[in-house]
């Protein structure tokens, strides 16, 4: 996206406020992750999310959304940012400066992924995280309760999500994957998307166990 067109100009004055505050001025494309899901759905279009262990991986992705003038998500997961060179900390400033680096104009989303739940003490211990994450620049929370019984799971989503600001994306999870033929079946998403929605939350993705 050209850099000095009046659209992308208008892109920057529309990014998330969390993101406003980390960059200020900063031509750096870094959008919601419900605002990309949004396109995609408009644009009938799917979006690349890669795990970026590596540094180099954030670089190698944004080059290649440049090139081809795609959006795409830049994913961690909670279990990875234990043991990675990525960490939830250094991740926004990397990509921030990688998207510098290349010329500006990529358009990407930065995903916490599989944040897990499993039990009250992770819920109570990921509210002052995910706030915390959310200053940093994260604009898109995975929150993953599905290792527990249905309800549980709905209960602890629901818990978590009300506490991530509504403009950014969301995914949420229903069917464990544990392996070989274990799948989500219509009737628990059903339940599980209606139990979130009782409550005004709106899930911009759904993970389901697929085999």
């Amino acid at each position: 996206m050209d850099q000095n067109s009046r659209s992308f100009r208008e892109l920057l004055e529309k990014r998330p406020l969390n993101v406003q505050s980390v960059l200020g001025s900063e031509p750096v494309a870094l959008v919601s992750g419900r605002d990309i899901a949004a396109a995609a759905r408009s644009a009938g279009s799917i979006v690349l999310a890669s795990n970026v262990r590596n540094p180099l991986t954030i670089k190698g992705v944004l080059k290649a959304a440049r090139e081809l003038e795609a959006f795409v998500m830049l994913e961690l997961a909670k279990s990875e940012a234990t043991y990675c060179g990525c960490t939830f900390e250094n991740v926004p400033q990397l990509a921030a400066k990688y998207s510098s680096e290349l010329g500006g104009g990529v358009l990407f989303g930065l995903h916490v992924d599989h944040y897990a739940i499993r039990s009250r003490e992770d819920l109570l211990d990921s509210i002052p995280h995910l706030r915390k994450l959310v200053e940093l620049g994260w604009t898109s929370v995975a929150v993953d309760a599905s290792h527990n019984p249905d309800w549980e799971n709905l209960c602890f989503t629901r818990d978590v999500a009300m506490h991530i600001p509504a403009y950014l994306g969301l995914e949420v999870e229903v069917g464990e994957i544990k392996g070989p033929g274990e799948l989500t079946t219509v009737e628990e998403a059903l339940f599980f998307i209606g139990g979130l929605n009782s409550w005004r939350i709106f899930p911009d993705f759904l993970a389901i166990s697929n085999g």
